[in-house]
């Protein structure tokens, strides 16, 4: 602490001097229980820690008798506080609990002080589950905030009136479905809900809730239906339900982002989902083992889509997105479909206006090795037909290249043997380029292919 000295063994203390609320700034920096020790200093440090607005005690790894300590300290303070008539901002309690009685009755004490004190944000973090929480929880008004890890939820014995609660989140804990639907029935001003790995579900419904932006659930227990209706919901987040779930989000008409992880699924429920998403921008479907065919087709908003189904054999996708991924992307990310040996591409622009050379580079980063690939045009009636033959690892010449190191596979340009492409009207026409007389590093397989799309668009202006 500094003090400035104003004669031989008199000093003044500047720092005590500074407002309260920079006070709190500074020891917001440090841990509670040395904050609590500042009380010791003199009156002003007192103060300071009985208006601090900030207590947080984790003591996972403290002794049983240190963690009593600890909470019978905390209780006084948080008595002092409640008689004091001063507000406290966030509590957050990280215990191993302990089956002595005593132990749950200094907590709930501790509780009822804190909502006493208008406690704003609540986190109660246990090691494993035996605390159950008490009901006034589920009456406290001013919590915006409510955190709660191994704890067992009692159904409410009246109706729940968390009237300022804006995030809740449930981790591992005991609840059946009725406790958690008449908890979110009285958040009405709830805007993000995570319920992970919690005990006991079976059904999550929830309706008309009108402020809910982002939800995010995580079972690996028997939760066999989410149903979820918000006219605000922003965010989905659904994942290991390993059991065949029904899931209903087509009623959250402004969604913009859907994650699924470990979902059974099927393609038919995911295009029922997604004709009734009009706003979807973003999209991640990962380990979703029943999906075989995936049609994606008239998502105008879709920005993103990411993808990992390793029994996909058939992925279609229709729309106005870029499929020219820069090569600068390419170059730090991995292919998407990486196994993927059929690829069918639609264009919904004027088919005269892209370089083939470009659209096919990148469509076989996409899906690199694929053995065949249809590009149709929408404007046209042309469909253009690739069939590549690619050499064997082994007999790459100038073994592995620089562009291919980093991929799990190579590169199209620098294994490829035989592309052939075939025009698909009522009358055909047929072009094959082998490689071997052409250098791939030097661009000519792509020029190639770029000059054969101009004879293909010559002939089509000449039968036009």
């Amino acid at each position: 602490m500094e003090r400035k000295k104003t004669s031989p063994n008199v000093y003044v203390d500047r720092i005590s001097s500074f407002p309260e609320p920079l006070l709190h700034h500074i020891l917001s920096f440090l841990r509670t229980e040395h904050v609590a020790q500042t009380s010791v200093l003199s009156k002003t440090w007192k103060h300071v820690w009985h208006t601090y607005p900030t207590i947080y005690f984790r003591l996972y790894s403290s002794t049983l008798s240190r963690q009593k300590r600890v909470l019978k300290g905390l209780e006084q303070t948080l008595l002092n506080r409640h008689m004091n008539a001063i507000g406290l901002k966030k509590l957050m309690l990280s215990l191993h609990f302990s089956d002595d009685p005593k132990f749950a009755s200094n907590i709930n004490r501790c509780l009822i002080y804190a909502i006493a004190s208008n406690v704003e944000k609540l986190y109660l973090y246990f090691d494993y589950m035996k605390y159950c929480l008490p009901q006034i929880v589920y009456y406290a008004k001013s919590i915006v905030v409510l955190e709660l890890e191994y704890c067992k939820l009692d159904s409410p014995t009246r109706n729940v009136t968390l009237s300022s609660l804006r995030e809740l989140g449930l981790f591992k804990c005991a609840a059946n479905d009725e406790a958690i639907r008449d908890i979110v029935a009285g958040c009405p001003l709830i805007e993000r809900l995570k319920i992970i790995d919690c005990r006991g579900l079976k059904s999550l419904e929830f309706l008309n809730l009108g402020k809910l932006s982002k939800f995010m659930v995580r079972n690996e227990d028997r939760l066999a239906r989410v149903s979820i209706c918000g006219p605000n919901v922003r965010l989905v987040d659904i994942s290991s339900l390993h059991a065949p779930c029904g899931i209903n989000v087509a009623l959250c008409k402004n969604l913009k982002e859907f994650k699924l992880f470990k979902i059974s699924i099927t393609n038919e429920w995911l295009c029922n989902q997604f004709s009734e998403l009009p706003f979807l921008e973003y999209v991640e479907i990962f380990r979703c083992m029943k999906i075989r065919k995936l049609l994606v087709r008239s998502c105008n908003t879709l920005d993103e889509f990411k993808l990992d189904t390793p029994n996909l054999s058939v992925f279609d996708y229709e729309g106005d997105m870029a499929a020219i991924v820069p090569r600068e992307l390419r170059e730090i990310l991995s292919s998407p479909l990486t196994y993927e040996n059929h690829v069918c591409f639609i264009i919904n622009s004027e088919y005269n206006t892209f370089s083939l050379a470009k659209l096919l580079d990148s469509l076989l980063w996409i899906s690199p090795h694929a053995e065949t690939l249809s590009i149709k045009c929408n404007d046209c009636d042309h469909e253009f037909c690739f069939q590549f033959s690619y050499k064997k690892p082994h007999i790459y010449e100038g073994g592995t290249r620089h562009c291919c190191r980093s991929l799990p596979l190579s590169c199209w340009q620098h294994c490829i043997r035989e592309v052939k492409i075939e025009d698909c009207r009522e009358y055909q026409s047929e072009a094959c380029i082998d490689t071997q007389s052409f250098s791939s590093e030097n661009g000519e397989i792509m020029e190639k292919i770029d000059d054969l799309w101009r004879l293909f668009l010559e002939s089509d202006d000449k039968d036009g």
